[in-house]
């Protein structure tokens, strides 16, 4: 039986989120499809018939996620968005997963010493970052399928700095698999737009730490577009004006106390 994997990064993955709720269902299907078809789409009449439709509409739905970036048009074929990405065929014994690991656990074992001539008053910061590194060793099992850039370049050191960006207004959950995520993703090269795009986060929309991304979830999203995300500042609440009753009875308590 072919199966396929669905990620519930999904929940706050803009482009499918923004599509209707047919459009969203297809997706599903040809995702379906694609699985079946070793990760490419079958010819427009194929696609027609198991999506029960038109082929005029089958081929007006692949154009429109196309340009959505939703599918991409390649040599061999119609396939879905990094499809080789999420839908890998072994989850421990591909040769690039087993490289990446191996390369993790070399980057893990040598962090502290990246550290080891900090001055006295970073050794509390690198002591934390021991601590990180050994939550992980443990997890590393369960890191998930690297982006093909991942396997190119020196990750940046730097999570503390990154993190104190994300705890100052969301607080410390989930750092260790912050700490996890942030040596996946944040490559020397990418560390000052994954700062920024950081900043921007926790001044918009996760200015509310009640809702939104995880951090690790956050950085594994935002590595996808290289770090590039910015919003908007959230507004500030209007304040809310004393109505007239409260007035009284605060100016009757001011009185009261002989505060007037």
């Amino acid at each position: 039986m072919n199966w396929l994997r669905l990620y519930t990064s999904v929940l706050d993955n803009r482009k499918l989120q923004k599509l209707s709720g047919e459009q969203f269902k297809s997706v599903v299907n040809l995702w379906c499809l694609a699985s079946i078809h070793n990760g490419t789409l079958p010819n427009v009449s194929d696609v027609a018939f198991r999506l029960r439709c038109t082929d005029e509409q089958a081929a007006n739905l692949i154009d429109d996620l196309i340009d959505k970036q939703l599918l991409d048009r390649t040599p061999n074929g119609i396939v879905p968005h990094d499809w080789n990405e999420h839908q890998y065929s072994s989850d421990n014994s591909t040769k690039r997963v087993q490289k990446f690991r191996k390369r993790q656990a070399q980057q893990i074992e040598t962090l502290p010493e990246r550290f080891s001539n900090a001055t006295e008053q970073n050794r509390t910061d690198t002591e934390q970052s021991r601590t990180d590194t050994d939550c992980v060793r443990s997890a590393l099992s369960s890191l998930r399928k690297p982006n093909a850039d991942d396997l190119n370049g020196q990750t940046s050191p730097n999570f503390e700095q990154w993190f104190a960006i994300w705890a100052g207004v969301r607080g410390n959950a989930y750092r260790p698999h912050a700490f996890q995520a942030y040596v996946s993703t944040v490559l020397l090269a990418r560390e000052s737009d994954a700062m920024e795009c950081a900043k921007s986060y926790v001044a918009g929309p996760g200015a509310d730490p009640t809702h939104g991304y995880r951090p690790d979830n956050f950085l594994f999203e935002m590595s996808r577009d290289s770090f590039k995300t910015r919003w908007p500042t959230q507004p500030a609440a209007p304040q809310r004006r004393e109505t007239a009753f409260e007035s009284a009875i605060r100016k009757a308590k001011e009185a009261k106390n002989g505060t007037r």
